[in-house]
């Protein structure tokens, strides 16, 4: 897991805090170990704190921290790990579908929850989608929470295209828009699509290939580089699954709506090959529903989590001050 252990001589014993009864418990031990991984990357995680673990002035000072934590969490993992911190979003319908079998899909969601998404961008270094996302939607990508994009083009996040072969098209709306944009290759590009590419003002950037793919861990890496410190993945579903599986994913923003699509050629959130058991399927850590108009939003951790790594032997001397 992402949570680092401080050495043995930094632990102290909670009896040692007249605020944080509990015997002879760890500090980390009250906060839960992580639980063994399953065969897909990031299952498992730390026990949230509960409230009966500690006295209440460090549930008050405990508060504090997770709420700092959760606000700084991209940077918290980006100066530890020199990656960003990955979000992956999906909006679906109760029975799991993102758009019906003719590939139609807005919208899914109501006003409520599509703001919230544009919120998430305005807040985030990138946005990142694949190339069947381009093909199929034209999508702008922009963050428009209370503006339209070229009233504020130095806010617009980078905007990452996962397109292996270069079959994005130069008019393409997410090429259009003021911003940065960012298009994820591998030597498989031809050269003159990437030089049409180019002249549209987009940075083809030639990473490793995996599986005939772009080798995303080399993309994050790339990223962290350029010294972007979030990301917000947005679909398509085999790109999301890929993440997924590669245990790259940091946290999941899953918007559902109350509307039931069917259809066995109706596209889900995840593709891949997803897990054989659900044993071995990804469940979430630190889980929470929140309701936007008509919609429900469950969000959760999968991978590097800025509350689970708080230091609570320094918690520990705060209250002894």
């Amino acid at each position: 897991t992402a949570r680092e252990v401080p050495p043995d001589g930094e632990l102290q014993r909670v009896e040692q805090l007249g605020a944080l009864p509990g015997g002879d418990r760890d500090p980390l031990e009250a906060a839960g170990e992580p639980a063994q991984r399953g065969t897909l990357p990031g299952q498992g995680g730390a026990k949230p704190i509960e409230v009966g673990d500690v006295g209440l002035d460090a549930r008050v000072l405990l508060d504090e921290r997770e709420e700092a934590a959760a606000l700084n969490e991209g940077f918290a993992k980006y100066i530890t790990t020199g990656l960003p911190f990955v979000i992956a979003k999906f909006a679906s319908s109760l029975d799991g579908k993102i758009a019906t079998s003719t590939g139609d899909s807005k919208w899914i969601t109501g006003e409520e929850a599509r703001r919230r998404v544009h919120q998430v961008r305005d807040a985030v270094d990138a946005v990142m989608v694949g190339v069947n996302t381009i093909l199929a939607d034209d999508p702008q990508l922009t963050a428009r929470p209370d503006a339209a994009p070229r009233e504020r083009p130095e806010r617009q996040p980078v905007r990452v295209i996962v397109d292996s072969r270069g079959r994005t098209p130069p008019a393409a709306r997410a090429l259009r828009d003021p911003g940065k944009v960012l298009l994820a290759a591998t030597s498989a590009i031809d050269p003159a699509r990437a030089q049409a590419l180019e002249r549209a003002g987009v940075e083809v950037l030639v990473l490793p290939e995996r599986e005939g793919m772009v080798d995303l861990a080399a993309l994050l890496k790339a990223l962290g580089q350029r010294d972007i410190t979030s990301v917000l993945v947005e679909g398509g579903g085999n790109l999301l699954a890929s993440l997924v599986e590669d245990g790259l994913v940091d946290k999941v923003m899953a918007f559902l709506a109350p509307v039931l699509i069917g259809g066995r050629e109706a596209l889900t959130p995840l593709e891949g090959r997803g897990a054989p058991t659900m044993s071995q399927a990804l469940r979430l850590r630190r889980p929470q529903v929140e309701v936007l108009g008509e919609d429900v939003l469950i969000s959760g951790y999968a991978g590097f989590c800025a509350v689970e790594q708080l230091n609570l032997t320094n918690l520990a001397k705060e209250l002894q001050r």
